[in-house]
């Protein structure tokens, strides 16, 4: 009688020795899988997005890969005063947490100046052909520079934008040049710096509309 426990006791011990090393087995390869997983997707492990800004386009990918990062232009305006290829703007912002390999999406100050639409002149006098600028459904960005000899119009239409300043250069003193801006409804002007615009009689700026 004491054989046959002795017996089934140790098949007991077996049968639970074995769903012990099984319960064992299951729970490190979960854990290994936890850890594999852990260092493919680098879970909890972010990266500081640094300051692009003001940097040129090779400036900026040397600190992108040397911060882990990629750089994606997503768009360019054209800013004359400032240097071809610059970056005016990132997404995400510096000081933003992101994985590595993240896409930075950036604004680069366009490497070429803007080209607009040539105005048509047809029917106008050569001095009217001469001051006319005519700006439809685009984004224009800079200064309007003039002087007392130069005779300039603006004209802002078809949803426009301007963002700049008109500035009178006082180099000569007299003349009977003009900077006018005309406006239509649905169009910005934003005011980039002091701006000298002309004050003529309006019979005169109707006449010549």
């Amino acid at each position: 009688m004491a054989k046959k426990d002795t017996k089934d006791n140790t098949k007991k011990f077996w049968w639970l020795g074995h769903l012990i090393l099984a319960v064992a087995a299951a729970f490190v390869t979960v854990l290994l899988l936890f850890w594999a997983l852990k260092g493919i997707t680098r879970h909890g492990k972010t990266l500081e997005v640094p300051d692009f800004s003001n940097m040129t386009i090779s400036e900026a990918n040397k600190l992108a890969r040397k911060s882990h990062l990629r750089l994606k232009i997503t768009d360019s305006v054209y800013i004359p005063q400032l240097h071809a290829g610059q970056v005016l703007k990132q997404t995400p912002s510096a000081g933003s947490k992101v994985k590595k390999n993240r896409n930075i999406l950036i604004t680069i100050n366009s490497l070429v100046p803007m080209m607009v639409k040539a105005p048509d002149v047809v029917g106008y006098s050569l001095r009217q052909a001469e001051s006319n600028l005519t700006a439809a459904n685009q984004e224009l960005l800079g200064n309007v520079v003039w002087d007392a000899i130069s005779e300039v119009s603006v004209y802002i239409r078809d949803n426009s934008t301007l963002t700049g300043a008109f500035v009178k250069d006082e180099t000569v003193k007299r003349g009977p040049g003009f900077a006018d801006l005309y406006i239509d409804k649905g169009c910005t002007w934003t005011v980039g710096g002091d701006s000298e615009l002309s004050l003529r009689p309006y019979d005169y700026l109707r006449e010549i509309q």
